[in-house]
């Protein structure tokens, strides 16, 4: 029996490999979005934007994905309310953060009938 020849896998501490400096902008690997609750500020490689303090549920889904380090997705964070169904309020949540996020190339998702929330990068 005779071994395919797999190419080299780059390593760890293989500069060349990790080093996104040398790679053309539209091969770099996207960093994840950076959520300053502090400041209220979101950054995504070179854009910025800052959220009100009475955008609360734009801060809580943000600051949910801060915490969960940026995964795919991340429960429906929004409190409890009285008058309006969580499934509703994260809908709206969502559209919100989608149009002040609109030229970003980043969209957020309501999924499971308002359980969780997805981000994604779009090219």
């Amino acid at each position: 029996m005779s071994k395919s020849k797999e190419p080299p896998r780059p390593q760890p501490n293989d500069k060349r490999a990790n080093d996104s400096a040398t790679q053309p902008a539209h091969e770099r690997p996207l960093e994840a979005p950076e959520w300053h609750a502090g400041d209220g500020l979101l950054r995504w490689g070179e854009q910025s934007k800052h959220f009100r303090p009475d955008a609360v549920n734009a801060r809580a889904v943000l600051g949910a994905f801060q915490q969960a380090g940026w995964c795919e997705s991340v429960d429906n964070p929004l409190p409890e309310d009285p008058e309006i169904p969580r499934a509703q309020l994260l809908q709206t949540t969502v559209s919100n953060l989608n149009r002040d996020l609109k030229d970003w190339g980043i969209r957020f998702h309501a999924e499971g009938k308002g359980a969780r929330v997805r981000w994604e990068a779009v090219v």
